[in-house]
């Protein structure tokens, strides 16, 4: 019995180094390259992806009525 309980704990310590040595994945998160910026229209302040505004002249707009609205002002 003995024998039995020796050989049980040299196995769970064989097991544990085994496992310790092993390496460890690297993690596999990594940075979105395609983020999008967000910007905000002038005149109502929704904010929108920076592909779908309309940018003229240095001002940002949602849609064309709001550069139209934002220029009369």
């Amino acid at each position: 019995m003995k024998y039995l309980l020796l050989i049980l704990f040299l196995g769970l310590v064989w097991h544990f180094f085994r496992i310790k040595k092993q390496p460890r994945p690297q993690s596999t998160t990594k940075p979105n390259p395609l983020t999008i910026k967000m910007v905000q229209c002038e005149y109502c302040g929704i904010h929108l992806p920076e592909n779908e505004a309309l940018i003229r002249h240095g001002h940002i707009w949602c849609n064309a009525d709001h550069e139209k609205r934002g220029t009369q002002q």
